[in-house]
């Protein structure tokens, strides 16, 4: 159901990321065998964790993270774009939080703050603001169960 998978896929082969996806049905994650480290966040090797609500229709980024050695060659920005490029096509709204100088990184990619949350910047894809707010009405939920 998530095309953007296989996209994203091709994206870090062609980086030579190495990766392995789980994927359940409200929940995809893929990971790298690198173990990254940066300020703000526990060691890990998450590239991507999105959580899904189909029934609302909502994708939220839990975490985008490449690694130190691609960064600064516009793979993060060209996984949103699929990301974001499938969302708007089957009708689904994007949020993320962000904190610190990732806003910036967001706010290229299209990003809006909508509100703060606790430290965090509760952003939403699209330049509607007064929609997000909508809409964020539902990702709230996935937000307050994943923080």
């Amino acid at each position: 159901m998530y095309s953007f998978i296989p996209q994203v896929a091709d994206v870090l082969d062609q980086h030579h990321i190495h990766y392995s996806e789980m994927l359940e049905p409200d929940h995809i994650t893929i990971l790298t065998d690198k173990l990254m480290r940066d300020p703000g966040f526990s060691a890990d090797n998450k590239v991507l964790d999105l959580f899904i609500d189909d029934q609302n229709k909502i994708l939220f980024i839990g975490l985008l993270r490449i690694p130190h050695e691609n960064r600064r060659k516009n793979i993060g920005r060209r996984i949103i774009r699929l990301i974001s490029a499938w969302a708007e096509h089957h009708g689904y709204t994007l949020f993320i939080d962000s904190c610190g100088e990732s806003c910036y990184f967001w706010s290229k990619c299209g990003f809006n703050l909508i509100e703060r949350r606790y430290d965090f910047d509760i952003m939403g894809y699209g330049s509607d603001r007064d929609y997000l707010k909508e809409r964020w009405k539902f990702g709230e939920t996935i937000f307050s169960e994943t923080h």
